[in-house]
């Protein structure tokens, strides 16, 4: 897990290429049924408990799970969005007026709370939406053609924290200058 910190990206492309390094192209035994008797479900039976973390692995790198370690108990957690989280939601091995509290609020406390940069949706929308306040100043936009620009940005960063696919490939191409505003005088007409 050391070994995470090397990547340009957490994306599926680069996780599933360091964790093919690391446990290499063997063929996992499993046994998979399908049953469906309210829903369609899939079930996975394992020969060994190896193979059961190395499925279990591949199959979060596949819904945009990542993994980390936790800078405050070092336990390893997996990211839901493309964020890099530092501290997971577990709770502290320290305590704050003697009171049991979650790693992430035990930094706060210490004043090591992640900052918005580390988000790369949060990142792209603040420079769009300076840009869009530069033109506005300059004259080369309206008034209400930059509001509906930045409304329309704020659309699409909200998306993109919700949705770690559409931030890792869609998003950073939908929040293009050129882009956005093609899509914003189309909502205008």
């Amino acid at each position: 897990m050391s070994r995470l910190n090397e990547l340009e990206k957490f994306s599926k492309e680069h996780l599933s290429r360091l964790a093919t390094d690391i446990f290499g192209e063997k063929i996992i035994p499993t046994n998979t049924e399908y049953t469906s008797e309210s829903l369609v479900a899939r079930r996975l039976y394992f020969n060994s408990f190896y193979s059961f973390i190395v499925t279990d692995l591949f199959e979060g790198i596949q819904y945009g799970h990542y993994p980390r370690q936790c800078e405050i108990c070092k336990k390893h957690f997996l990211m839901l969005t493309a964020r890099r989280q530092k501290y997971c939601n577990g709770y502290a091995p320290f305590k704050h007026n003697g009171k049991r509290v979650t790693c992430r609020r035990y930094a706060a406390y210490i004043n090591l709370k992640e900052r918005c940069e580390n988000d790369p949706a949060l990142r792209i929308y603040r420079n769009r939406c300076g840009s869009i306040r530069v033109d506005k100043s300059r004259g080369k936009i309206t008034p209400e053609f930059a509001e509906l620009a930045t409304r329309l940005a704020e659309d699409r960063m909200y998306r993109a924290v919700e949705e770690t696919e559409y931030e890792l490939t869609q998003y950073p191409k939908d929040m293009e200058k050129k882009k956005l505003y093609e899509d914003t005088a189309k909502s205008m007409k």
